[in-house]
């Protein structure tokens, strides 16, 4: 059997950092290869497969992995998993895939631990969000590891199901069978209320009628936007415009939300603003995203921050809350359908940083430390 190699500078979060020299892997793909039977089965499934040695390195994939990440066999000899996808986790890894802060939330690292320990088939769900071409795309797998045995190697075979259509479609159907049928459920009691009551009710309750209407709207407005995102055909329309304008309508749009109840909105700008080419609509929307979501974390009577800064080619719109994120949550922030808020939630920071990032040409970041609370920070390039 193979020896790892072994270094002290191999630190790890999780997963053992030891990986095999290539020259071992080689070996070792070579023993799968002259197996004929093996890839004609694997190229046979109509899963995505690969086939990795006990350090979680590949030695082996299927037709269908190659064709799904674009790569040929030496570009993926010897990494692991989160590598040869483009996980944005692995940069932030010590030791590359498995090694870092986030792996242990990962479901691929922890299905293929689970199999090596176990000595059995063990079956994890994965969100993976990866960038392919200096663009954000978000992967849901069911992944399946099994041991297997070959010539005193322990190898993983390893199947990607991709379950992402079945995750989209249960979020629809919780959005528009559950939230947007209560909506429309209220709208439908606030009518009957109306057409009940007399001259002094009416001016209340038209006004609860609209809120009702407009919340029903930016709902449907919202999965449009991140259907559209998703699939690249999102229209963009670069316009001219002041910086302030945008900071100061997304914090009068913030000040008008439900979450803003009794709570304050303290906002500062370093300047009274740029000139910003730029989809105002749509950084609007990310903004407001990005301050719902520190206003859902802050008790009534309390207070958020919307600051913005300048540089000679850029601004930053930052929003701080007093709540400090638990580190499991703090890891997992920006993973598509993540969410504290219950099932079927976790589009928000998502969608701030789909859009953001693959429409327009900014950043998105989060810290969130005791000694200052959350900050989420938005950048974008002047031109």
């Amino acid at each position: 059997m193979s020896q790892l190699m072994s270094k002290q500078s191999e630190i790890t979060y999780f997963a053992p950092a030891e990986k095999y020299d290539i020259s071992v892997v080689r070996r070792q793909f070579e023993i799968l290869d002259s197996n004929a039977s093996a890839a004609v089965i694997l190229d046979a499934t109509p899963y995505n497969a690969i086939v990795t040695n006990n350090a979680r390195q590949v030695v082996f994939a299927n037709r269908e992995l190659y064709c799904l990440i674009n790569k040929q066999q030496e570009d993926i000899l010897g990494l692991r998993p989160g590598e040869i996808f483009g996980c944005v986790n692995v940069e932030k890894a010590p030791n590359g895939c498995g090694t870092g802060k986030s792996c242990q939330y990962c479901g691929i690292t922890g299905s293929m631990l689970k199999a090596l320990e176990s000595g059995k088939r063990e079956r994890k769900e994965a969100r993976l969000f990866v960038k392919e071409n200096n663009k954000n795309h978000a992967y849901d797998f069911l992944v399946t590891s099994t041991p297997l045995y070959v010539e005193e190697e322990v190898f993983l075979l390893i199947y990607f199901d991709d379950i992402s259509s079945r995750k989209k479609r249960e979020r629809l159907e919780r959005i528009f069978y559950h939230d947007v049928l209560n909506t429309a459920g209220g709208i439908k009691n606030l009518a009957s209320y109306l057409s009940e009551a007399g001259d002094k009710k009416i001016k209340k309750i038209s006004d609860l009628l609209v809120g009702q209407s407009e919340l029903l709207i930016d709902e449907i407005r919202s999965q449009r936007l991140l259907v559209d995102a998703e699939a690249n055909n999102l229209a963009v329309n670069i316009v001219s415009t002041q910086t302030f304008i945008i900071f100061n309508e997304a914090r009068t749009a913030a000040e008008s939300l439900k979450e803003a109840a009794g709570k304050r909105i303290i906002s500062k700008s370093d300047s009274k603003g740029k000139t910003i080419r730029t989809d105002p609509t749509l950084l609007k929307r990310v903004l407001l995203n990005m301050l719902k979501n520190a206003l859902e974390e802050t008790e009534k009577g309390g207070s958020i921050e919307f600051l913005m800064e300048h540089t000679d080619d850029s601004v930053a719109y930052i929003v701080k809350n007093s709540k400090v994120m638990p580190e499991n949550i703090k890891l997992q922030v920006f993973q598509r359908y993540f969410s504290t808020k219950g099932a079927g939630r976790g589009i928000g920071t998502y969608s701030m940083k789909l859009i953001t990032e693959n429409f327009l040409g900014g950043k998105v970041t989060m810290e969130s430390e005791k000694k200052y609370g959350t900050v989420f920070r938005v950048e974008i390039p002047l031109k």
